[in-house]
């Protein structure tokens, strides 16, 4: 792709991805209540680049099997807060480096979410950068990943790959989303909080919503996007802070914009 169109492309992706962009708000939630600082902080790096047929790219990584927790899962690059970390984006960019070999030199930072509550008692910040292809030569540390791959954002939109399931998560129902990705001949299976990460940045990319029900009881929109973050964090900060509903609700609510 040409400098100039490359330019013309990220700026355009800059402008898309600016109503989301919440530096270092982790900060602001713990000062507004310190429980959330209990939690284990995480934070991933979500690469975007093109590649050979110019189509706009996530690159995400399968995780080893020599791994404790999530062992062959397919997922962002990320991991846990460390001391030495001084930010969110300081714990992707480190673990992007140890996982893959991706340098800083390899990205252009173009937004940082809201973080968002899992199910698992954690809390993690995704950090949504522009990956230059030509800069980066994969180094992995297979100790911890041990596959590197490509998937076009547009497929986070279609039905094509994509199935689901209904769950409930305490009194709330949550929807699973599945993708069944192949690469070079091995199968890739993309669910969790990644998929719902990749189907929201996609839909803000390319201005589009999903073929499929996103949520069973949020009406998605392109006008709300950071009103279904919200919408997810609160039902899972509920169960996961140590502290009563009504002092959650009154804590987060306060710094919504």
């Amino acid at each position: 792709m040409k400098y100039s169109n490359l330019t013309k492309n990220l700026n355009h992706y800059r402008t898309l991805l600016s109503n989301f962009h919440h530096p270092n708000y982790l900060n602001k939630l713990i000062e507004i209540d310190p429980n959330i600082g209990k939690l284990k902080q995480a934070s991933v790096l979500i690469p975007l680049s093109f590649d050979s047929n110019s189509q706009l790219c996530f690159t995400l990584t399968r995780r080893s099997q020599n791994l404790k927790l999530f062992k062959g899962e397919c997922c962002f690059i990320g991991g846990n807060v460390d001391k030495e970390d001084k930010s969110p984006l300081d714990t992707a960019l480190r673990e992007a480096y140890e996982e893959v070999g991706m340098e800083k030199q390899c990205l252009d930072v173009l937004c940082q979410f809201k973080p968002i509550f899992t199910s698992h008692g954690s809390i993690v910040t995704p950090n949504i950068a522009f990956l230059d292809n030509q800069k980066f030569a994969p180094n992995l540390n297979y100790q911890e990943v041990d596959l590197i791959f490509k998937v076009p954002t547009w497929i986070f939109l279609e039905n094509k790959i994509h199935s689901l399931s209904v769950s409930r998560y305490k009194n709330d129902r949550v929807y699973m989303h599945y993708f069944k990705w192949e690469h070079q001949g091995q199968k890739c299976l993309i669910t969790g909080i990644t998929s719902t990460l990749a189907i929201l940045i996609s839909s803000i990319l390319h201005a589009k919503l999903p073929e499929f029900r996103f949520a069973p009881d949020f009406n998605l929109d392109l006008h709300n996007l950071n009103i279904y973050l919200d919408h997810l964090n609160l039902i899972y900060f509920f169960n996961v802070v140590e502290t009563s509903i009504v002092h959650a609700r009154q804590n987060y609510t306060i710094i919504l914009p």
